[in-house]
């Protein structure tokens, strides 16, 4: 496994490259590339470009990689589909977004900023806002996102390369 990171520009690139020297197939699953991006509150702070994204709700969860041979048995928590094209983080939310965008944007209002968020390699998104629930939120305030393999792993045959990249952008500066 090899991870490049690159500062180009107004542009944060994240690049995870895996490689089956092996002589089975592999599955990665539970990868993420995930950011904590600071922002001014939660009431301030939007998802754009969701809409019509199908989810899973899940429990907040630890960063962890893992390369898994054989089958595990997966559980899911409530689905749906993102109803709104600018989503307000200000509720406690943890959600794996499945048929995402491959780009989308994260508003923050109060500070008159954005990024936009962008994946290649990876089928999921992985978001996650503590929301209003921390007094001290507008000290430490954040959200958690970044493109995953938590729901369905990834495929890796014998002697194949795989290439998961995360891109974060700031088109305000």
């Amino acid at each position: 496994m090899k991870q490049i990171i690159t500062l180009r520009g107004d542009t944060l690139t994240i690049v995870l490259c895996v490689t089956n020297k092996g002589v089975s197939p592999i599955s990665i699953k539970g990868c993420s590339l995930v950011s904590y991006l600071t922002v001014s509150t939660p009431e301030a702070t939007y998802a754009v470009g969701l809409e019509g994204s199908d989810f899973v709700e899940t429990t907040p969860f630890l960063p962890r990689f893992g390369l898994v041979q054989g089958e595990e048995e997966d559980k899911y928590g409530l689905s749906g589909e993102e109803e709104s094209n600018y989503k307000q983080l200000s509720e406690e939310m943890s959600r794996i977004y499945t048929l995402a965008p491959s780009s989308f944007t994260i508003i923050d209002r109060g500070r008159r900023n954005s990024v936009v968020v962008g994946r290649e390699g990876f089928e999921e998104v992985y978001m996650y806002s503590p929301g209003s629930k921390l007094e001290s939120y507008t000290k430490s305030a954040y959200v958690c996102i970044g493109p995953s393999s938590l729901l369905n792993p990834i495929s890796l045959d014998p002697g194949c390369v795989w290439r998961g990249v995360l891109h974060l952008h700031n088109p305000n500066s």
